[in-house]
């Protein structure tokens, strides 16, 4: 069970302890292996699954609980979750061993209050967008997560990620030990210093140091990251600023030893 980070933009995904069962063609990558054993884990990726939901062994993939269930983390970028909530639910009521659900671009503010977007048997963690555009006087509106944990766990704020625009962390108890999970919207509208807290925050909850697991989700908006190699599709010697933004956030996953699973669909469409 490594720190991992999947770098999906928009749709519906759930996770078994980040090792999507929803696409079964995923592949995986760590900075550790070559790029051959990169291309050539499709079918390794696909093995895991299978080994893990027919409760054969529990593969790197994997964290179970009491009773040898497995951690079930949903995601999706929301682009407005208020609306959604009942869809939601829908979704719960159908796939009732999800655990933890993380979704970005919830467009929440201070209007809307805790007991409207209430799911039972979860407790909330919100972190609504509390910046402002250049030339404005207002918050910029939009961006936003959120993080709903089953009740029966214990979970609470990860102060230290406080900072992070966006974004925010929970640390959560489970049979295996402790875990971060980190539910991240990196908006392309942020500026270079919001940009670097958010990296400063990502490099100190993935620090080397420490035990912890930590599983990085959401929406990075890193569309020149090829996620095969896990290297930026650029010139080296690029200039650009968005390009070298990126290669900011990849070397942060890189040098903290994340591991990333991506599907051909992320590939295709350069999310």
């Amino acid at each position: 069970y490594q720190r991992r980070v999947r770098g999906w933009k928009e749709g519906q995904h759930w996770i078994n302890a980040d090792l999507c069962k929803a696409d079964r063609d995923a592949y995986f990558f760590s900075p550790k292996r070559s790029e051959e054993e990169a291309r050539g884990s499709k079918a390794e990726g696909r093995r895991e699954v299978e080994e893990v939901e027919d409760g054969k062994e529990e593969g790197s993939g994997s964290r179970r609980e009491e009773g040898g269930q497995p951690l079930n983390i949903f995601y999706t970028n929301a682009n407005g979750l208020f609306n959604k909530i009942d869809e939601l639910k829908c979704i719960l009521s159908v796939y009732k061993n999800i655990n933890v659900i993380c979704i970005t671009e919830t467009h929440f503010n201070s209007d809307i209050l805790d007991a409207e977007i209430h799911i039972e048997g979860f407790v909330m963690f919100r972190k609504d967008r509390d910046f402002k555009s250049e030339n404005s006087t207002k918050n910029s509106g939009g961006g936003g997560s959120i993080i709903y944990v089953k009740s029966y766990f214990n979970a609470s704020f990860v102060n230290s990620f406080n900072t992070a625009p966006d974004s925010l962390a929970v640390s959560m108890t489970t049979s295996g030990g402790v875990i971060n999970i980190c539910c991240i919207y990196r908006s392309t509208s942020l500026n270079l210093n919001q940009n670097n807290i958010l990296l400063s925050c990502i490099k100190n909850i993935c620090n080397v140091k420490s035990d912890l697991e930590t599983i990085l989700r959401g929406d990075f908006n890193l569309p020149n990251v090829f996620w095969e190699t896990g290297s930026i599709n650029s010139n080296i010697a690029s200039k650009n600023q968005f390009l070298m933004n990126q290669q900011k956030f990849l070397d942060i996953f890189n040098d903290r030893g994340l591991t990333w699973y991506y599907t051909m669909r992320l590939l295709e469409d350069g999310l």
